[in-house]
């Protein structure tokens, strides 16, 4: 039997309310989609252990409160993260620019993390034209989810994975 590494890595989502972030958890963690909306206080932390040929990577996703932006996240959410989800709702506009706003705020204090944005709620996007407006930041990975459909969903936590496995070969 071959000893595998074992890493350990926190991943932080971020965004407005009801952009779908507690849905795009549940969907990757178990498949599964609620139509109830229900808002996210404080903090809900859930975990997967991925298993590859030379390690097991063990995800910690905090899923955060809308409330929480890069002006007043508390240091200890940042101390110990290793990648940022920005999600936003395709159908809500000005959710991207929070997320722009977020991404510069983020890029001063954890310049060094990998960073994905998720425009989420594709199942809902007719505007083929919206869509392409909507990534003006080409230096992030970007990629369109949707909770509800489970569309790219395992493809967005995935990206992020292979960024730690990367890392650490």
């Amino acid at each position: 039997m071959v000893n595998k590494k074992i890493i350990k890595k926190k991943i932080l989502l971020l965004g407005a309310f009801a952009v779908g972030k507690t849905s795009l958890v549940s969907q990757y963690l178990t498949g599964f989609f609620s139509e109830k909306y229900l808002s996210t206080i404080g903090v809900n932390i859930k975990s997967k252990t991925i298993e590859t040929d030379n390690a097991i990577l063990n995800l910690i996703i905090w899923d955060i409160a809308d409330i929480v932006t890069h002006h007043n996240i508390p240091d200890t959410y940042l101390d110990t993260s290793h990648g940022l989800l920005l999600v936003y709702d395709l159908t809500r506009p000005e959710t991207f620019d929070r997320i722009v706003e977020e991404h510069k705020g983020f890029l001063e204090k954890v310049p060094h993390i990998p960073k994905i944005i998720i425009g989420n709620k594709i199942d809902l996007v007719e505007d083929i034209e919206l869509l392409e407006k909507t990534f003006s930041l080409n230096e992030l990975t970007n990629i369109y989810t949707s909770a509800k459909t489970g569309e790219n969903v395992k493809t967005a936590f995935d990206l992020l994975a292979d960024s730690f496995m990367n890392d650490d070969e």
